[in-house]
């Protein structure tokens, strides 16, 4: 298990979803998109409860690879800033995720910023 899917592990336990910011922050993320490095844009899907759209992203490049669409990388910090306004961060793992609203990303710009 990954650092950064413990302290979702330990948000869920303590019911504080703040917990994970520190670990997020610090994470290079691959995300999935179109364009390259100089212009990228986020490829968007449905979030898990279908509420809002997302951006898919993971540590492990492998699980973001497609045939058919872009890659970049982004550290958790610019990934937060640079997310669309009407979009939530799907982090994948090999088992499984973790979902990050839109509103818990607006909460994190304002303790960051």
């Amino acid at each position: 298990m990954s650092k950064i899917q413990m302290s979702f592990e330990e948000a869920r336990d303590k019911n504080n979803i703040g917990l994970i910011l520190p670990e997020f922050l610090s994470s290079i993320f691959y995300v999935v998109g179109i364009g390259d490095e100089k212009l990228f844009d986020f490829a968007m899907t449905k979030s898990p409860d279908k509420k809002e759209m997302c951006v898919t992203v993971s540590e492990d490049p492998e699980l973001v690879s497609f045939d058919q669409w872009s890659m970049k990388s982004i550290g958790g910090r610019e990934l937060l800033k640079a997310a669309p306004k009407n979009s939530g961060i799907l982090l994948t793992y090999h088992a499984g995720g973790d979902y990050i609203s839109r509103k818990q990303i607006d909460w994190f710009l304002e303790l960051i910023d």
